[in-house]
């Protein structure tokens, strides 16, 4: 059950050992993420139907997406007490727990007067949504190697891919050319059952076969941090240049990509006749979620071997303006193909940016806990989007589709001048090049003495 490699660092062979449980582990982490975000965009992908169905306006239906923002703002502090104190292990159980229960609530959600129901019941993943984005590097510095951090937090991210995309799938697979409102009931129901069956499945599987650590660090930046037993207060953070352009740019990435997936179908059905709405919702939602797989791939093998994450991050938000540019032109002369293609290569570059963005947070603030800087990352990220997505929704109404994509425009570039801002320093890459040496313990004590003179709890 467990394979061993060995490393050498400053000139003395090193074994770690890594368990196969690890692949379980990030498995049922990945399936957790799936489901908690395929009940993200559950109704926003359908928010027509759902609001002709409940007799609620479309901006009503986008709550039970934008739900998801208040619970990463409101819900950081008690998630990350709760992963301090209880752990990777218990911490995703709950996370699970809660997944599970809101979709038990929905189910009771199905009567066309409940729209209230359907709303509370989703209050409990999106209240939890910050278990999927600060578990995985935990998951992967507990149980990987330091270079394969990104690579779980790029798969975590390729199965939030294919939950979201799954979500998109609906409004041509299972929601098209419905005749009442009772077929529509049907359908609400059958995705209803299919998701709790799954959610309730992935519970069970973590109560079963999560473990919190193996029996020992699997490199030499956990172990050093281990072995030192340094924490650094959280207000050091705020007093780093680099975490703060990075949470910027992380923030404006996830309203980015927020606004492109939940306003989608509004701004496809203000565009185009509705004959033909519903499959250009369904394939341009699926390209531009299923993009993240192959994205996230292969930004987890360049953040492997290449440690210039700087220069990345520059070429990604170049990238992704030069993409937004002509995506918008699609909207503006109405071209099919012409958004699906520009759609997808959108995607491919914002769904890398968020495990690079990750994985230079957790560089740039080690040896603070991923789980904290993450979570604060995460929530942060919220909070723009719960503007940005009634924002576009209103200029769609006013000015159609193209206008309002030039906000999308402005916000990558404002993204591309604050990461040249941002510094190469990638600390946890020196320690497992350098090794738990005295040094990194003094670099790690001076950090702390610039902030405070007394070791202080992660949170207070």
């Amino acid at each position: 059950m467990k394979m061993t490699e060995n490393e050498s660092v400053n000139g003395a062979n090193q074994t770690f050992v890594y368990y196969k449980r690890r692949y379980l582990l990030a498995l049922l982490l990945g399936l957790y993420t799936a489901t908690n975000f395929f009940q993200h965009f559950q109704y926003a992908t359908i928010s027509n139907v759902v609001s002709d169905y409940y007799g609620v306006s479309e901006q009503a239906v986008n709550w039970n997406a934008l739900v998801y923002n208040v619970g990463a703002t409101v819900f950081i502090y008690p998630i990350m007490k709760c992963i301090e104190k209880f752990g990777f292990s218990n911490s995703m159980v709950i996370g699970t727990a809660m997944n599970a229960f809101g979709t038990a609530i929905k189910l009771c959600a199905i009567k066309q007067n409940r729209f209230d129901l359907l709303l509370i019941g989703q209050l409990f993943p999106a209240f939890g949504c910050l278990f999927p984005f600060s578990l995985p590097p935990i998951l992967g510095t507990n149980w990987f190697k330091s270079e394969h951090v990104a690579g779980v937090i790029g798969f975590n991210f390729a199965l939030n891919a294919i939950g979201t995309a799954s979500a998109f799938v609906m409004p041509s697979l299972i929601f098209n050319n419905l005749n009442n409102k009772t077929e529509i009931a049907s359908a609400l129901s059958s995705v209803s059952y299919t998701i709790a069956v799954i959610a309730f499945g992935v519970f069970v599987m973590t109560v079963l076969f999560v473990k919190e650590k193996p029996r020992t660090p699997p490199s030499l930046a956990e172990q050093s941090r281990i072995q030192n037993n340094i924490r650094l207060p959280l207000s050091s953070l705020w007093q780093n240049r680099n975490f703060i352009l990075l949470v910027i740019i992380y923030s404006l990435v996830t309203a980015l990509g927020q606004a492109v997936t939940i306003v989608l179908n509004q701004m496809v059905f203000k565009q185009f006749a509705k004959s033909i709405a519903n499959r250009i919702v369904t394939i341009a939602g699926l390209l531009a979620l299923l993009s993240e797989i192959p994205s996230t791939a292969i930004i987890s093998m360049i953040c492997a071997r290449y440690n210039q994450y700087k220069i990345v991050l520059i070429s990604y938000c170049v990238l992704l303006i030069v993409f937004l540019s002509v995506y918008t032109f699609g909207f503006y002369i109405s071209n099919e193909i012409m958004i699906y293609i520009f759609i997808f290569l959108s995607g491919f570059t914002y769904n890398a940016m968020f495990v690079i963005l990750s994985d230079f947070i957790i560089e740039a603030t080690y040896p603070i806990s991923e789980g904290a800087t993450l979570n604060i990352a995460v929530c942060i990220s919220g909070i723009p989007g719960l503007f940005l997505v009634p924002l576009m929704s209103a200029l769609i109404k006013q000015f159609g589709s193209a206008s309002a994509n030039i906000t999308l425009l402005v916000i990558a570039a404002l993204q591309l001048v604050l990461s040249l801002g941002v510094s190469n320093d990638l600390k946890r890459h020196r320690v497992n090049l350098s090794g738990p040496s005295a040094s990194q313990t003094k670099m790690a004590k001076d950090d702390l003495s610039e902030t405070n003179s007394e070791q202080t709890p992660l949170i207070s």
